[in-house]
């Protein structure tokens, strides 16, 4: 703040980033986990859902927020082998809810010691592209499937990262 020749320090007190200043995001895969006999392999089949809510600031201004180039990309031992289109399923004034369906036509197959992860991607109204990480987990020896749910803010070990 300006007065004068003096520039006033204001104090803002504690700000979170995501929610606040940026979309808060949420999501999860909501599946089933195929496990065949004498196979070294699982194959997934669900829906990946995030929820996407506009920053409190631009919901206090009245600001629009949109997305666009919504996908899932599905990336085994951090090589890129899936896109899934992400479809809205609800929407209203704050919150963008989003789906995207891995079938019985696009199941994924995780082998014995890789990591699974997916991440959805988005492009907003003014023109910020995010990355979202839903979940990442690996496959054991023992075939177990170990999931790790991700942190909701940026403070979560890099979960949201924007271009």
């Amino acid at each position: 703040m300006q007065k004068g020749d003096t520039e006033a320090i204001q104090n803002m007190g504690i700000m979170t980033i995501e929610g606040q200043v940026l979309p808060y995001f949420n999501g999860n895969w909501g599946g089933s986990i195929s496990w065949l006999a004498n196979q070294k392999y699982v194959t997934f089949d669900g829906d990946i859902l995030v929820d996407i809510q506009k920053p409190d600031w631009m919901i206090e201004q009245k600001k629009a927020f949109s997305l666009k180039n919504e996908k899932v990309e599905v990336y085994i031992d951090g090589k890129k082998v899936k896109t899934i289109p992400a479809e809205i399923v609800t929407e209203d004034e704050f919150t963008h809810c989003y789906q995207a369906s891995v079938t019985e036509e696009n199941k994924i197959q995780l082998g014995e010691g890789q990591e699974i992860q997916f991440l959805f991607k988005a492009e907003d109204n003014n023109g910020l592209k995010y990355s979202y990480e839903v979940e990442t987990g690996y496959l054991t020896e023992e075939n177990e499937y170990i999931g790790q749910e991700p942190a909701t803010d940026l403070s979560g070990d890099g979960r949201l990262t924007i271009e």
